[in-house]
């Protein structure tokens, strides 16, 4: 027997819809809705880590470690260690990184102030 599942904004708009579906129905909703929590969360903790870059996306240069050390008055080992602390940076692989010109000014912006 099928049943219609309604979706998430009517189940949230009439929760007592809920009680009227079947349990493997509840079941499949549930995981559905844990794995979107899940990749929600994953999303905000990315996010609250990595300040906004103020540039336009079309006006940013993504740069090698050569020109984001010299940009930084670093070493490229210095960028490589802290990759994972620096917002800037996008890994390519693991040993493969690209720096965000606009990203670094931002950040070097905000330790001066």
């Amino acid at each position: 027997m099928l049943s219609v599942v309604p979706n998430f904004e009517e189940l949230y708009a009439d929760p007592a819809l809920a009680a009227a579906l079947p349990v493997h129905t509840l079941k499949a909703l549930l995981l559905r809705t844990t794995a979107l929590q899940n990749t929600i969360i994953a999303a905000l903790m990315v996010n609250d880590q990595q300040p906004e870059i103020v540039a336009a996306p079309d006006k940013d240069r993504m740069l090698t470690t050569e020109e984001a050390a010299t940009m930084l008055r670093c070493s490229r080992k210095w960028i490589y260690r802290h990759a994972d602390d620096l917002p800037f940076v996008m890994r390519k692989s693991r040993k493969s990184l690209l720096c965000s010109e606009a990203g670094i000014k931002h950040w070097l912006q905000r330790r001066r102030s």
